[in-house]
């Protein structure tokens, strides 16, 4: 090795003399390298990086190492990198599994998470404005029952409660390094969020805002300041959230550490709690206590 990065003149040196007749191999390794953005000595130290016997002839078992790109040649196989594997037939004896691309949308989807982050953003609060204003015509949708669309608010008053209980412990979670239940709770967080916003949606095309039974002057000193805040506070977590989520889907966990998710996912976090709320606060003015 030379320095932290992996060179074609190391594959010379420690793959078989039949490897060397085809140097168009070595180049397509350090090709592969390249793709992946990872420095040659950290391979071993990812949890999917498959260590290769140097003497195993064992066909199922180098077949079950699909994601060692492997120079293997009559039973000596090297590790050259890791990815997604094909078979490349290179001579007789001499085999490179070399790694796949990953699939166009995805790769595109893996550079352009702010973009997508707008996108989506923007197409959500256009969603949320365009009820709100009565841009959606309400004989677009099919109309429940009374009872049902009645029982909406209750039911997202439920649901932001439950989605506080996640939050907080998909937030616990990761604090104690618990990844895959972190992951769990902040999905779940969010189909709860996207549960609570088509119910919000439904019965505000269908039968517009709430209207406040309160006194007046608890109408205009406390209720519109308190429902202006919350609803500032919903439209600004979007962004964060898409962008905390479009980050970790995009790619391993492993290499969340070297972006923002975890800034991004703790304002997005912060911002959802106080939003759902300030949310179950709106609820009890309107419904139980006036």
């Amino acid at each position: 090795m030379r320095g932290t990065g992996f060179e074609p003149a190391d594959l010379y040196r420690t793959a078989p003399s039949t490897l060397r007749r085809w140097p168009g191999l070595a180049t397509h390794a350090r090709g592969v390298l390249s793709h992946l953005h990872v420095p040659f000595p950290q391979l071993k130290a990812l949890p999917f990086a498959t260590a290769v016997s140097a003497n195993t002839t064992d066909s199922q078992q180098r077949e079950r190492r699909g994601d060692a790109v492997a120079v293997d040649t009559s039973g000596a196989s090297t590790v050259v990198a890791v990815a997604t594997a094909t078979t490349v037939t290179a001579g007789t004896g001499t085999r490179l599994r070399a790694a796949t691309d990953r699939p166009i949308m995805s790769e595109w989807a893996r550079e352009h998470v702010p973009a997508l982050t707008a996108l989506l953003s923007t197409v959500a609060l256009a969603l949320v404005f365009g009820a709100v204003g009565g841009a959606i015509p309400s004989d677009l949708l099919p109309r429940a029952s009374d009872g049902a669309i009645a029982a909406i608010p209750h039911f997202n008053a439920a649901i932001s409660a439950t989605a506080i209980a996640t939050i907080l412990l998909g937030w616990r979670a990761i604090s104690r390094g618990n990844v895959r239940r972190h992951k769990a709770l902040m999905l779940t967080s969010f189909g709860l969020f996207a549960s609570f916003l088509a119910g919000y949606l439904y019965r505000l095309i269908l039968v517009g805002t709430a209207e406040f039974p309160g006194p007046e002057l608890v109408y205009s000193y406390v209720y519109l300041p308190f429902l202006a805040v919350h609803i500032l506070l919903a439209i600004v977590c979007v962004p964060f959230v898409f962008y905390a989520l479009l980050l970790a889907a995009t790619r391993p966990y492993q290499e969340l550490y070297g972006t923002r998710h975890a800034q991004i996912g703790s304002v997005a976090a912060a911002l959802w709690l106080i939003s759902f709320t300030m949310g179950i606060g709106v609820y009890l003015m309107l419904y139980h206590l006036y």
